[in-house]
């Protein structure tokens, strides 16, 4: 399946989902909906929590008990392993599981720690038939022990009370969705939870991670030639300068972000999802309707508060560790810039965000937290990467550029500054071949180019990259009053110097955006319009001044 896949991205044909055979539902999935067996999410106080959670409850998908840390792990015996599996008809019923070999819980802290949503290990088995289509290498992952430490109170308060229902979506993902996705999860042999308890259990097939070089002084010194297929070494939560190649890393990640979003269009994942809803921006803003100006003490406070944390981290980089940063990332002048940028739009955070999703054809199925570490490549014989994904806590439709972000934080400031724009363009290009621009089947006649090249335009505005008719870097359309960084940035700047009072920028502002409209100016024409709306400006003050 990957080499079909890779052929077709070679070769850039069209690759839209296949339609779905009922026999190949996973047994899992042919009795009662798993959704349905689930009760809602229960948020345990301190003291519930410290009773409920040393219990060993049936678990609500498998109505078995189920170990629910390392030692149980090993405790609960052969017996357990082979009456679970059965249960989620991962293991054939005239074979069983011989024996446990050995139980290794990973590290949770330092620089192999194996994440932090909760603990890790990996589990060798041994059956009692070998069987090719079943592994004896599987990884466990499980909640922190409320009474391990201090940190795994907190962490267990968190992720499994107070933050929300985090732990059964991630199981119900892999037990509804692996036969769905368009790449490779790890194989799930068995899964469960107990809301009473809050306790739960995911076991998978242990990715078969290679060996990475040697390292010295934080840099990877030894090259290991890999076979095609061969899997790549793990990647730490931000340690991408580790990585042999980065740029075809987070390029295959953009790839696989577009594949999954554009199937979602096509209606992929709509038994577990529900019906994708339709929208157009017209009608998401018809909707929601005029928004009320926020109160100007709202917007001191948000401001005040972004730049308290902007602060402590130019602080970082100019004199804690400016050794981690770029040039440009550690550029005073370059800060200084992005403070006063930032500070500008702060309060138009809430805008944009809302902008992001106000079309259906910018939202879609994501995955909640696609960095290098929830991830695992290899190449192919001519050397392109393909990728499994895992970790799918949170799976949902969301707008694509949140997602973005969220991939990127992981990325080095200098690749970054090397190819975002290509990374944008990447997902248009990858998003448009999988069918993400128009509903249709396998088969149908390739997407409306019009729906793309809106995607392509938006996104590439959003995304901050330099558009291909040359709309100017950071570019961002604002929704709320339709004014550009170009023409928004000398108006006030003109204003403020001319001694125009707040009220009356408001009135000069308003003239602007008639004048200017939806469809923007080009940067001359923004000047000109600012000088205009200044001299409106100016004749407003006089005139105020003699009705004083």
């Amino acid at each position: 399946e990957s080499r079909r896949k890779m052929e077709a991205f070679r070769k850039g044909e069209a690759f839209l989902p296949p339609a779905i055979d009922p026999k190949d539902l996973p047994a899992r999935l042919r009795g009662t909906d798993p959704r349905q067996k689930m009760p809602p999410h229960k948020k345990l106080l301190p003291k519930e929590m410290a009773e409920m959670s040393v219990k060993n409850l049936p678990g609500h998908l498998s109505g078995m008990k189920f170990p629910h840390n390392a030692e149980q792990l090993k405790s609960f015996g052969a017996e357990w392993y082979t009456e679970a599996f059965h249960n989620f008809g991962t293991l054939p019923k005239g074979n069983s599981v011989k024996r446990i070999v050995s139980v290794e819980q990973l590290p949770h802290s330092g620089f192999d720690a194996a994440g932090g949503a909760g603990h890790k290990a990996f589990v060798t088995l041994e059956y009692a038939r070998p069987d090719p289509e079943l592994h004896t290498e599987l990884f466990a992952k499980f909640p922190w022990d409320y009474f391990e430490s201090d940190t795994g109170k907190t962490y267990r308060m968190q992720i499994s009370s107070s933050g929300g229902d985090l732990d059964a979506p991630e199981l119900l993902t892999y037990v509804c969705c692996e036969h769905l996705f368009p790449f490779r999860i790890p194989k799930l042999y068995f899964c469960d939870i107990n809301r009473e308890t809050t306790n739960y259990m995911l076991i998978t097939e242990r990715v078969p991670f290679g060996r990475r070089g040697r390292i010295e002084n934080g840099r990877v010194v030894e090259k290991i030639e890999r076979r095609p297929y061969e899997v790549l070494p793990v990647c730490g939560k931000y340690q991408d300068y580790l990585l042999e190649d980065p740029g075809k890393i987070y390029f295959c990640i953009f790839r696989e972000m577009a594949h999954l979003a554009a199937w979602d269009q096509q209606g992929r994942y709509d038994s577990f999802l529900g019906p994708k809803p339709r929208y157009t921006v017209d009608e998401a803003f018809a909707a929601v309707g005029e928004k009320k100006p926020a109160k100007r003490q709202t917007a001191l406070n948000m401001t005040k508060g972004a730049m308290l944390l902007l602060d402590s981290g130019i602080d970082f980089a100019l004199n804690i560790a400016p050794q981690v940063f770029t040039a440009r990332g550690r550029d005073p002048k370059m800060l200084e810039k992005m403070k006063d940028e930032l500070a500008r739009f702060i309060t138009y955070n809430d805008d944009i965000k809302g902008y992001c999703a106000a079309s259906s054809d910018w939202v879609a199925a994501m995955h909640s937290n696609l960095q290098a570490d929830n991830a695992f490549f290899w190449p192919d014989e001519h050397g392109d990467l393909d990728a499994g994904l895992f970790d799918w806590c949170a799976f949902n439709r969301t707008p694509f550029v949140m997602n973005f972000m969220g991939c990127l934080s992981g990325a080095d400031a200098d690749f970054l500054d090397a190819h975002e724009e290509g990374l944008m363009r990447m997902f248009c290009d990858e998003y448009e071949r999988y069918g993400g621009a128009a509903p249709g089947v396998a088969g149908a006649a390739a997407p409306l180019p019009a729906a793309v090249a809106e995607l392509r335009r938006r996104l590439l505005q959003v995304g901050g990259a330099r558009h291909p008719q040359g709309v100017p870097s950071g570019r961002v359309e604002l929704h709320q009053d339709g004014l550009r960084q170009q023409v928004r940035r000398p108006l006030e700047r003109a204003l403020s110097r001319h001694g125009v009072d707040q009220r009356l920028r408001v009135l000069a502002a308003k003239r602007l955006r008639q004048d200017c409209g939806r469809l923007g100016r080009r940067p001359g024409q923004a000047l000109r319009h600012a000088v205009h709306a200044l001299r409106e400006a100016s004749r407003l003050r006089a005139r105020a001044r003699a009705s004083r």
